[in-house]
């Protein structure tokens, strides 16, 4: 068994610290420039020396210095420790060191290769800097086999002592029959066993993924081992049943801690089918049931070809390194591993890392068929579903920290949703936008038998363009899809649309009206109408007119919040921001304050990002919002009011409209003017093919609209 003085997990670990000393830049390293390589002293019991390969190259993989059989005892404390000199390349950035460990030994001599896995070689790049040193560490965990022999083949981890099994055949080579199938029988089972035990007085937690079992023709089982204990279940088309069993008992002056799982195997469970799992120990909880970062972690992986082409049960008994089914490994040092599920031995308590959570994703904005990679936590081993926009991706590559996905064609702009194959489904929703769809035309506006006068545009993911219209007699709100055909979603002559806004996904639209000069917010339902509905008291209006002598008053400019919520300004109060959900509307509750003090004056726009971000037009500034606590602060101002506001989800810009010029607002408040000599006033937004689009208000005539580039 091997022992370690630094507490830095509870796995054998030996810290190599390797400084570097760079050469000055333009001169070739020397004897004046050093590396000074460094192994943390080690106590490893019953081990009299180790000797290591010592390497440094550049960036160009010239190697600038090697050197073999550094030994512990020749340049350090004789079990483990060691220190070395040598050059790096600060011409040549960055350099990597690598380190290998050759050999142990103990009293009697070397250690057979096969009484130990070698965790090496590791490499770690640094950059190196002229007359100065570089530290770089590595952890490394060295597994002996046990000699205690219990637990049939046992893997000594530090000071823990593990085993593990498949078995699918019994003591005398028959079918390992356990498990009842349908009728009641006990039929074939195939079991997988994990049992691991501290030195007296110490805890013991175990780690164990799910078993996920593939077989050809896109069958699969997945068995939760945090399940039961006893019975889980069967499922189609073969497995029968399986099971799970864990718990604690004694074993002489200490404790084994088992986990156990049971796979039933039908006629029907499939052709050339793998199982594979993993598992490991530790004397104390893992953060995260993740493994540490730069740590090569010892665990335990099941790879076994359950049954042949013709589906027959093929499999065997297989004992932990009797083989290539059932073997030690170590995680590579660079990519922790995320255990699904873990076992506290002490109180049999079963840990779980809790939902996914999505902390990255890129790119943030592609075509279908593109691939986008999500990182984060707790995705779990067997593979889930990833969705954008609600529409399903294909899953190219699936780990617990890493998913590979491809953009659909259909839909793919929105949230971004994890969900693991236990049903836990992410929280955090990153926005993904599609850059091949474009808006869809309005041919009603230049049909040339109608004039409608539009206020306000929206798009949602799959290319539909949403309108509000303001016109003496036919006032409504419409779709116009993707192939040019338009549907009245809401319609009534005395409504007086304002403003309109749509969820990613299309399934709900919201829309401002002054219907009987009773300013609303409300829902547009599948009856051609608008209900639900928030009746506002607010009549205050802009300080500015549209066409004329109109103006912008009551509720304005709805913005879907990618969070849930649609947020709308002047509902409450003028000058105040408010948020709601379609649904309470339904409920009869009103939208709730996020503002908790009203801007300075009335609100005429509002702009918002998937992350969050939200802007509010106010007389002649703008300021930035926090959605969260209500805060707000002014971006920046002008000389006149400001009527229209809109953010790019694409670039992160923010556009304004003022006294006739199109201004671009840098996040430091600066302005910069993109385009002058506009007439009218015209209301803005970023459509899905990342162009600015602008409506000119205007009453009964026709609205023009004009795209701009980003």
């Amino acid at each position: 068994m091997l022992q370690r003085n630094v507490n830095r997990g509870p796995w054998l670990a030996a810290a190599v610290a390797v400084a570097l000393a760079g050469c000055a830049e333009g001169t070739a390293p020397d004897a004046s420039t050093r590396v000074a390589v460094a192994v943390a002293p080690l106590s490893l019991t019953g081990i009299t020396d180790a000797t290591y390969t010592l390497t440094v190259r550049n960036a160009a993989d010239e190697i600038v210095w090697t050197r073999a059989d550094v030994s512990s005892q020749g340049f350090g404390d004789g079990s483990g420790s060691l220190s070395y000199v040598g050059p790096c390349d600060a011409d040549s950035n960055p350099n990597e060191v690598e380190v290998v460990l050759q050999t142990l030994s103990d009293a009697s001599g070397l250690l057979d290769a096969s009484a130990w896995l070698n965790p090496t070689p590791v490499t770690r790049a640094f950059t190196c800097v002229a007359d100065a040193d570089t530290a770089v560490d590595f952890d490394l965990t060295v597994l002996r086999r046990a000699a205690q022999g219990f637990f049939d083949i046992g893997v000594s981890f530090d000071d823990l002592f593990c085993s593990a099994k498949l078995d699918c055949t019994n003591d005398s080579g028959g079918a390992l029959e356990l498990l009842h199938d349908e009728n009641g029988d006990r039929a074939q089972t195939v079991v997988l066993a994990l049992a691991c035990t501290a030195g007296p007085g110490q805890a013991t937690t175990l780690y164990l993924d799910d078993l996920v079992v593939t077989c050809d023709g896109g069958v699969s089982y997945v068995i939760d081992p945090s399940g039961g204990p006893g019975n889980l279940g069967g499922a189609a088309p073969g497995m029968f049943q399986a099971a799970t069993y864990r718990g604690s008992e004694a074993f002489g002056f200490v404790d084994k801690c088992y986990w156990n799982a049971a796979i039933g195997v039908g006629a029907a469970f499939g052709t050339h089918c793998q199982l594979t799992a993993t598992g490991s120990a530790a004397a104390q909880a893992l953060d995260g049931l993740t493994t540490p970062d730069g740590q090569r972690w010892p665990v335990i992986a099941w790879d076994v070809a359950l049954t042949d082409g013709a589906g027959a049960v093929s499999c065997g008994r297989y004992a932990v390194d009797a083989g290539t089914e059932v073997a030690t490994a170590y995680t590579p040092a660079d990519a922790p591993h995320a255990f699904g599920h873990g076992l506290v031995c002490a109180d049999g308590s079963v840990l779980s890392p809790g939902p996914p959570s999505v902390l990255g994703m890129a790119p943030l904005s592609g075509q279908a068929g593109d691939t986008v990679t999500i990182t984060g936590t707790n995705f779990g081993s067997g593979t889930g579903t990833v969705t954008i926009g609600g529409a399903e991706a294909t899953v190219q590559s699936w780990s617990s920290t890493s998913i590979d996905v491809t953009v659909p064609a259909s839909g793919g702009t929105g949230e971004i949703v994890v969900t693991t194959a236990d049903g836990e489904s992410s929280t955090e929703a990153p926005y993904f936008e599609r850059t091949d769809l474009a808006p869809a035309t309005i041919p009603e506006l230049n049909n040339g038998t109608s004039n409608y006068s539009v206020w306000d545009l929206d798009f949602d993911a799959a290319g539909n363009t949403y309108f509000a219209e303001y016109i003496s007699g036919q006032d409504s709100v419409k779709v116009v899809h993707g192939d040019g055909t338009t549907a009245t979603l809401a319609g009534n002559s005395n409504w007086n649309m304002g403003f309109v806004a749509s969820t990613p996904d299309g399934s709900t639209v919201v829309t401002t009206y002054s219907w009987s000069s009773a300013p609303a917010i409300g829902v547009v339902n599948a009856s051609n109408f608008v209900a639900p509905v928030y009746n506002s008291s607010v009549t205050a209006c802009a300080s500015f007119t549209v066409y004329s002598s109109y103006a912008v008053c009551g509720p304005t400019d709805p913005q879907w919040g990618h969070d849930g919520y649609f947020y709308v300004a002047n509902a409450l109060t003028s000058g105040g921001i408010s948020r709601f959900v379609a649904a309470d509307l339904v409920a009869g509750s009103p939208p709730v304050t996020v503002t908790g003090t009203p801007l300075p004056g009335y609100i005429p726009s509002l702009a918002m990002l998937p992350s969050g971000a939200l802007w509010a037009a106010s007389g002649n500034s703008i300021y930035t919002v926090d959605k969260a606590t209500g805060a707000r602060a002014v971006l920046t101002t002008f000389a006149a009011p400001v009527k229209s506001i809109a953010a790019s989800p694409f670039t992160g810009k923010l556009y304004a409209e003022v006294a006739g010029a199109l201004y671009e607002v840098a996040p430091d408040g600066t302005q910069v003017t993109r385009y002058t000599g506009l007439s009218g006033s015209g209301f803005l937004v970023v459509g899905p093919d990342q162009q600015l689009y602008r409506v000119e208000g205007r009453v009964d005539t026709l609205s023009t609209i004009t795209s701009y580039a980003p």
